[in-house]
């Protein structure tokens, strides 16, 4: 697994059109920081549907987000 890059708040808002093409078609992570602080996380779609499906297992139990479209 990719370790997310950590990015200002600053660089975010300046980047944010790079910053979500690089997550949705690049599988990039990003780890969003305010003073030193982590504030977000932004992460592609998949990425984000294999997390709730991971969250569910391990729950045992269904998730209705993983089968959105």
């Amino acid at each position: 697994m990719q370790e997310p890059k950590t990015i200002s708040v600053t660089d975010f808002r300046i980047k944010i059109r790079e910053i979500m093409e690089n997550a949705h078609f690049r599988g990039q992570r990003y780890l969003v920081e305010r003073s030193g602080q982590g504030m977000v996380v932004v992460l592609g779609v998949e990425d984000y549907r294999r997390l709730l499906a991971a969250y569910a297992a391990y729950n045992n139990e269904a998730h209705p987000c993983v089968n959105v479209p």
